[in-house]
């Protein structure tokens, strides 16, 4: 379990919020990006496709049965394309914060394990993202990407 700051509970506690917007039927991802301390971004996984997903679902590896892959939009990626081009072309991306929260009802505490896909990894390693927050299940978890 990741040492955490009141601040990083209330970006969890956003991202909870957010992703209680997702139209997905078995659970509910929401993510927050966080600029020194203010929200730049926010998404939530949804059954819309988007071609930037498409894009990266090359990392995922999970099409070996030649079936049509339906490239719905996860949360972080959601996140990501929301960044309004005004902040993303001022800002360090090295310095954000990038918090995802899994609604699982069902689930302990309705907290699931919400770390990101191969695919949305690579994009946010690829956005210059380095520090991580996700739930896990019952719990909430840092990881610093190099």
């Amino acid at each position: 379990m990741a040492h955490l700051t009141k601040k990083d509970y209330k970006f969890f506690d956003m991202a909870r919020k957010v992703a209680q917007e997702s139209d997905f039927k078995n659970f509910h991802l929401g993510a927050v990006l966080v600029y020194k301390g203010r929200v730049i971004s926010t998404g939530y996984n949804t059954n819309r496709t988007h071609p930037k997903q498409k894009k990266y679902n090359k990392y995922r590896h999970f099409n070996s049965s030649n079936k049509p892959v339906k490239n719905s939009l996860h949360a972080e990626m959601a996140c990501i394309v929301n960044i309004p081009k005004c902040v993303e072309n001022n800002i360090d991306f090295t310095q954000c914060k990038l918090y995802i929260y899994r609604i699982s009802p069902g689930k302990h505490l309705q907290v699931g394990l919400s770390r990101p896909c191969p695919a949305c990894r690579q994009a946010i390693l690829d956005k210059g993202i380095r520090h991580l927050y996700y739930t896990g299940d019952g719990s909430f978890i840092h990881e610093e990407l190099f």
